[in-house]
């Protein structure tokens, strides 16, 4: 399922002149899915600056994070995502 999602949000990312953050947000959480740690990290880093994405990009990418042993920067992200109303990550 995530490999098809994936190809969809890579091809919206290609063709289109600016993607919304949200493209970047469910295309990062289908690499954190399919275990693409770095290449979601990535993304979820393009878009922090979005308020209507930003709690959970802090979110998914303190979970990328954690997957590739970064604690400490991973808690900073929950963090911010907790502070942003985020009770997941509390």
């Amino acid at each position: 399922y995530y490999d098809y999602a994936l190809q969809d949000f890579e091809a919206a990312v290609q063709f289109l002149e600016k993607p919304a953050p949200i493209v970047f947000l469910k295309r990062g959480y289908c690499y954190y899915k399919l275990k693409n740690y770095p290449a979601a990290i990535q993304d979820f880093s393009q878009i922090v600056q979005y308020p209507d994405v930003r709690t959970e990009a802090y979110f998914f990418r303190a979970a990328a994070l954690s997957q590739l042993s970064r604690p400490s920067a991973a808690c900073q992200d929950w963090t911010v995502a907790a502070g942003q109303g985020m009770q997941a990550a509390a």
